[in-house]
């Protein structure tokens, strides 16, 4: 007996159900689908290494970068803190962690890389942080997020670099009167 003349079929139970519930079953899966597509993409654009990225891609409008070669931004090459290492690494950790739709990938105790899914069609970025001792005994943050997918990020990137940084601003730290470099795990 083929599924055509089963009258308990899925697609004759489809094909009988009230049209708002077609289409809502349709647009269902097709966003299914896509956010299924957008998944395996993204997997396939994966950073090769969990290494803190050299520099963003040339006149690249899906990228933001605190760090040699900066991009957007405001040009920033460094943040700057009377911190330890650990301190602010700590601070960008938790602030990582209260955002929605993350996922930490790796994190060996000075570099540190973690995917973020924008909302709705969940398409990943990848945010790497790095922290370091400068020669005045501060500690030193490098930023750099970057979507995986497309050419453009509709400004998200930029956005969730300035609300870190804005975070970060907030924060009174113990101050240190020597740097001493975080370990790396």
């Amino acid at each position: 007996m083929n599924g055509e003349s089963n009258p308990d079929s899925v697609p004759q139970r489809f094909r009988s159900a009230p049209k708002p519930f077609r289409w809502t079953g349709a647009v269902t899966a097709i966003w299914l689908a896509l956010i299924l597509l957008i998944q395996i993409s993204g997997t396939f654009a994966a950073p090769g290494s969990d290494a803190f990225p050299v520099q963003c891609p040339e006149d690249a409008q899906n990228c933001t970068r605190i760090a040699s070669n900066p991009h957007r931004a405001d040009g920033v090459e460094e943040l700057l803190h009377n911190a330890s290492p650990e301190a602010l690494r700590s601070a960008v950790i938790a602030w990582v962690e209260d955002q929605p739709r993350t996922r930490i990938v790796f994190d060996d105790g000075t570099e540190f890389h973690a995917v973020f899914y924008t909302a709705f069609m969940f398409f990943p970025d990848d945010f790497f942080f790095q922290t370091y001792c400068t020669e005045d005994d501060r500690a030193g943050l490098k930023l750099h997020s970057e979507s995986r997918l497309g050419v453009g990020d509709l400004g998200v990137n930029d956005v969730r670099v300035a609300e870190l940084v804005a975070h970060l601003d907030k924060i009174e730290f113990e101050p240190v009167d020597e740097c001493i470099p975080a370990p790396v795990a």
